[in-house]
């Protein structure tokens, strides 16, 4: 007879950890598995939504924030990578590099001003697709890490 035994698992389930600052002025989420790829017949898109939410203490005026994506592309003919971002009041379009077959790390700042009292949230949208109607030798984006600084110490470097 069969029986269910173990722990379930979550699909498609976000795998990351936290690191804060001893003065809680620095944040890093970490993945291992915020990825999109594609690879075969086209057309063939992937998508991947992420949000997250940095909650504030002690924030009684308002707050200005910088946040640095740093990750990893691979495009290669009939691909195509897009990653937009979106911090405070501030969204951008990722410039990702136009990719060799080895693929390029990329890094992408964002500096946002939140009002106070209010938690700091973002999110981030990747996406890869081939071209309709040809054989696709695969697209790959991944992000491998979120910072994030409210010291002051890089405003107006993003």
């Amino acid at each position: 007879m069969a029986k269910l035994k173990g722990s379930a698992q979550l699909e498609n389930a976000l795998d990351f950890s936290v690191a804060f600052s001893s003065d809680g002025q620095l944040a890093t989420i970490t993945f291992s598995n915020l990825l999109v790829s594609v690879s075969g017949k086209a057309p063939t898109v992937a998508t991947q939504v992420a949000s997250f939410t940095l909650p504030t203490i002690e924030n009684t005026t308002d707050l200005h924030i910088q946040m640095t994506i740093r990750g990893f592309v691979e495009t290669l003919p009939g691909t195509r990578a897009a990653l937009v971002a979106h911090l405070g009041d501030t969204t951008a379009v990722a410039s990702l590099p136009k990719s060799a077959p080895s693929g390029d790390n990329f890094q992408q700042d964002l500096e946002a001003t939140l009002p106070a009292g209010v938690a700091v949230q973002t999110t981030v949208f990747l996406l890869v697709e081939g071209n309709s109607g040809k054989e696709n030798p695969g697209a790959l984006l991944t992000i491998d890490s979120l910072d994030f600084d409210i010291s002051g110490r890089h405003a107006g470097k993003a």
